[in-house]
């Protein structure tokens, strides 16, 4: 497919200010006159936003926004695909497949007319989702996630839905509402399936069913509201590395992250006044580093933008400077891609070496075993491009006393080109990367890049 460029954007730098778990480095301006609100990351590490019609009146074609090379110092800016909307609406959620495939919602504020359509790498509508590629539930739409075969969503208000991604058939019951969870965006931890979302300001949550099981979920809260009103483009972003959820918030110009017992962090994004204005969606980039806050309100300059943060507290494991072939922004990159998605290559075989471990294939049947048969679980993740798997094939791995560490196990073998996106959704930056979790999919642990076979054996046996 030939994307259609937009007009040249240059970089608008400024000094950077310190915050708590995330600094603030720049801002990225986007081409006039679009105004960026949610953020998703395409498997070969592009950049994707949606914009909103901020005119008092009149309809006009928003385009959905695709940012490639989004870390390089001049990134490309290119139209996926274009819907219209009236005056004061936009986009209400956007989601990208492990395939490169697009999703993206509309609440019109009516329930008729809101909807859901489902865009192929090359632009165009899927005519095998729903009806010739749109979804009209009869509700209004806020929110999207996809993971796997899944695409979760949520129905004006607090309707928790999840249906198959490919078709847009229901996989359960729809949850009944909940007039006080006025939840506009959703996001998925693939590794426990919990859910969360985010209303003025506050974090939610569902926890106790399965994305194969939805009717099992109860929505609670997770912390309190900060807006006494619920805003237009409200995001929420989950961050693997810490298993906290992330929502910007607007009017204080602050990044909250919030851990599973509801304790918040802020962190302060402090470009210049000009620059930061209205922030609404956070996505986390694949150096596992780098996280991008839309802004959808124009600075100064008549651009509106995207902010970039720095994680602060970077594990020396994650540095992957002196071994690139380590690194999932370079395994991703090599894929064969497009600028739009990726082709993901076929399944490698296990190395003869490692054929006695009962080794599960697909990660998401892992975690289900897993969860049935009540075992925690080892999560293997590796690439044939990396010579530190090799060599952790040939002689680590394979070994007795790792076989023995490894009894009531649920072994998973993960090659992270077969699903680069996964990789990043469970926090997965560099290989080789080994994971302990519990069964209900809570990590414990991890060794990744270069360990030795004792801490391995550490980690199996704590």
């Amino acid at each position: 497919m030939s994307l259609v460029a937009l007009s040249a954007a240059t970089l608008f730098f400024t000094q950077p200010a310190q915050a708590q778990e995330w600094k603030y480095t720049r801002t990225i301006s986007i081409p006039p006159p679009y105004a960026p609100v949610f953020a998703d990351t395409t498997p070969s590490g592009d950049v994707v936003v949606t914009t909103f019609n901020n005119r008092a009146e009149g309809e006009t074609d928003l385009p959905v926004i695709l940012i490639h090379q989004p870390l390089s110092a001049n990134p490309g800016f290119y139209v996926v695909c274009r819907n219209r909307f009236p005056a004061m609406r936009g986009y209400s959620g956007l989601a990208v497949g492990n395939d490169g495939t697009f999703y993206v919602s509309a609440d019109t504020g009516d329930n008729a007319s809101s909807w859901i359509r489902k865009f192929k790498q090359n632009g165009q509508l899927d005519p095998a989702f729903g009806n010739n590629g749109e979804v009209r539930p009869g509700l209004r739409v806020l929110g999207l996630d996809v993971v796997g075969d899944k695409l979760i969503t949520t129905f004006a208000f607090g309707r928790l839905a999840v249906m198959d991604r490919n078709t847009a058939r229901l996989t359960g019951p729809v949850q009944g509402t909940n007039e006080t969870a006025l939840i506009r965006d959703v996001i998925v931890n693939p590794a426990t399936q919990m859910i969360y979302g985010v209303a003025k300001g506050a974090a939610w949550v569902w926890t106790g069913g399965t994305l194969d099981n939805p009717g099992s979920y109860q929505l609670r809260r997770l912390s309190q509201d900060i807006m006494p009103e619920p805003r237009a483009g409200e995001g929420i972003f989950f961050d693997p590395v810490t298993g906290s959820a992330v929502i910007p918030f607007a009017k204080t110009k602050t990044l909250l992250t919030i851990n599973a017992a509801g304790a918040v962090t802020p962190s302060a994004i402090t470009g210049t006044t000009e620059d930061v204005r209205s922030i609404a969606d956070a996505v986390l980039l694949t150096d596992g580093k780098t996280m991008f806050i839309t802004d959808s309100t124009a600075a100064n300059n008549g651009r509106c933008g995207i902010h970039v943060m720095a994680r602060q507290s970077v594990d020396a494991a994650m540095d992957t400077s002196s071994a690139p072939d380590e690194s999932l922004t370079s395994i991703a990159a090599v894929t064969t891609a497009t600028a739009v998605g990726v082709t993901a290559p076929p399944p490698t075989a296990t190395p003869t070496a490692m054929a006695a471990i009962p080794w599960v294939r697909d990660v998401r049947a892992g975690f289900a075993k897993a969860r049935a048969e009540n075992k925690p679980i080892m999560l293997y993740a590796r690439s044939e491009k990396s010579d530190r798997c090799a060599t952790l094939e040939q002689s680590v791995l394979p070994s007795a006393d790792v076989a023995a560490a490894l009894a009531g196990y649920v072994p998973i073998y993960f090659d992270v080109l077969s699903d680069t996106k996964l990789s990043q959704e469970l926090g997965i930056f560099r290989v080789p990367n080994i994971a302990v979790y519990t069964p209900g999919g809570e990590r414990k642990g991890v060794v990744q890049g270069r360990f030795e076979k004792q801490d391995l054996l550490n980690l199996l046996t704590k």
